[in-house]
């Protein structure tokens, strides 16, 4: 957490979206979906994290808030600074001067719910305790999203099970999918492409810089060829891939990978 100074008092503010509550991120989800002024989006986070009532003073240049009980007087420029606590929400300005959400959100806000009496369980954090076979289809799904909306519900079937039922692609309880709250879909988007985007980074071998496809093909192929290379066309070995844990496979393909290239600087 960061410690916010404003006179003399100390206060909190989560510094990074692992530290959000569930609330602060679905506030922050909310607006960024408005698309409203990025400086907008740190100014209205600072004041919900701060839990602050904020009214414009007869002086224009000042703001009259209210925290605990304490009142402060704050200039507009002290409050862009104190919201500047938040720039880690969005990227740098690209070549074109544009800046985006920068998702880096790793911790599971959902990792258990219930629906209809029915109790679901979601992915660890960053998904470190997901099949490999799991993982890709929420890959192949999560590209089908791009083009079918409807497959979040089937997205959504992939990421949250039956407490130790193993992942059976053919049995995804989209009965209680499709009741699930839009605010908890969004964020465990959020979870997801955090996580990928961390699984991107610590394996740059693997993946391309960006995390993404890197040639437009079919995700669920391009594993498959993954696959087969680790297994060396070999059917059983193939089976054992697909059943152990995501982060095992990786890094075992990693190694691969080094060796490869360790293999080709010798020739």
């Amino acid at each position: 957490m960061k410690t916010l100074h404003i006179e003399n008092s100390e206060y909190q503010l989560p510094e990074h979206l692992n530290e959000m509550t569930v609330p602060q991120l679905v506030f922050l989800s909310k607006l960024v979906a408005m698309k409203i002024p990025i400086q907008e989006i740190k100014v209205k986070m600072l004041f919900h994290c701060l839990k602050a009532k904020v009214k414009r003073m007869k002086n224009e240049q000042y703001h009259r808030i209210s925290i605990e009980n304490h009142l402060f007087a704050m200039t507009t420029e002290q409050v862009v600074v104190a919201a500047s606590a938040f720039d880690y929400l969005f990227t740098k300005p690209d070549k074109n001067g544009l800046c985006f959400f920068d998702n880096r959100l790793t911790r599971n806000p959902f990792p258990e719910i219930k629906i209809r009496g029915h109790k679901f369980i979601a992915p660890a954090e960053a998904l470190t305790d997901i099949s490999y076979n799991r993982y890709i289809y929420l890959e192949t799904y999560n590209s089908v999203m791009q083009r079918k909306p409807e497959a979040i519900y089937v997205f959504m079937g992939t990421l949250f099970r039956r407490p130790n039922a193993p992942f059976n692609p053919d049995d995804l309880n989209l009965e209680h999918m499709n009741r699930l709250k839009p605010d908890v879909i969004v964020l465990m988007c959020w979870f997801y492409i955090g996580s990928i985007r961390f699984i991107a980074d610590k394996f740059p071998r693997i993946f391309p810089a960006d995390g993404g496809n890197a040639n437009g093909g079919s995700v669920f192929d391009e594993q498959m060829h993954l696959l087969d290379f680790m297994a060396k066309a070999d059917p059983t070995k193939k089976k054992l891939i697909r059943e152990d844990r995501l982060y095992d496979v990786l890094y075992s393909l990693d190694y691969m990978l080094e060796e490869l290239e360790n293999r080709s600087g010798l020739d």
